[in-house]
């Protein structure tokens, strides 16, 4: 059995049923969770933000550091382990507010970061069959 922690801009898969994988100190960030129940393969991303405008290597040193760029490469791995795209289902964990905002505020990363995901899983064709959001 191996602890797999996602840290901040991390994500892992893994095909072995006695894994574990983890997100600590979740906050504003939002954990990506998909699984195909029927392979036994899972996978979990720990995203920072929504979207941003990529520098130079960026991918290279956090791969999951923003959703947009988080969720297809947690597909393909997943699909690499074994999993089937047709049986993929996620969870979605995190997206706290960490301040209070008086109205709409560009500032709630948080609800970007909750956005973005449930977009992107829709547009994905991926069902969200769980979540533990906000707060």
């Amino acid at each position: 059995m191996a602890r797999l922690c996602a840290g901040m801009g991390e994500l892992h898969v893994s095909s072995n049923p006695e894994d574990v994988i983890t997100a600590i100190g979740l906050g504003s960030c939002v954990a990506i969770i998909l699984f195909d129940p029927w392979a036994g393969v899972g996978g979990m991303a720990h995203c920072m933000l929504p979207t941003r405008k990529r520098k130079a290597n960026d991918e290279a040193l956090r791969p999951a550091v923003t959703v947009e760029q988080a969720l297809p490469l947690l597909v393909r791995q997943m699909l690499e382990a074994g999993a089937a795209r047709s049986r993929l289902r996620a969870a979605l964990v995190g997206g706290a507010a960490m301040f209070q905002f008086s109205g709409p505020s560009m500032l709630d990363i948080g609800n970007q970061n909750i956005k973005k995901a449930t977009e992107m899983l829709k547009a994905e064709g991926i069902p969200l069959v769980a979540a533990e959001l906000g707060g």
